[in-house]
């Protein structure tokens, strides 16, 4: 599953538009994932959350704008990172998004319908 990952001096980011097939489940599940293997300034902006704060609506929650067009990823660095600390961060963020993609394959197979599986075939 390739995804652009831009890099920049401050935070590298990237867009999640693969995992947003169906729902948010899976961006926010991959935050979580990231979260329990211990990769710690991750921040994963689902696409269109709206929360309401005492009585006040934000649009587009967590995100740099209202209307972001896609969920992204962005992660916090810190003074004295090395680069082993950002190719372990990397592993860790691959591992998990082939995770997901075996997830969402297998989802896919199973939605198959006998019907829609046996449709390509001829008979003889």
């Amino acid at each position: 599953m390739k995804s652009c990952l831009m890099l920049s001096l401050c935070t590298p980011a990237m867009s999640l538009n693969r995992l947003q097939t169906h729902s948010n489940a899976a961006v926010t599940q991959l935050g979580s994932m990231l979260f329990t293997r211990q990769v710690s300034g991750a921040r994963v902006v689902p696409l269109g959350v709206e929360q309401n704060v005492s009585g006040h609506t934000f649009n587009g929650f967590m995100s740099h704008t209202d209307s972001y067009p896609c969920p992204y990823l962005n992660a916090a660095s810190a003074i004295g990172i090395t680069k082993e600390d950002i190719t372990l961060c990397i592993k860790r963020l691959e591992k998990c998004l082939k995770s997901l993609s075996k997830e969402d394959s297998a989802e896919k197979s199973e939605s198959v319908s006998p019907a829609e599986d046996l449709k390509d075939q001829t008979v003889p």
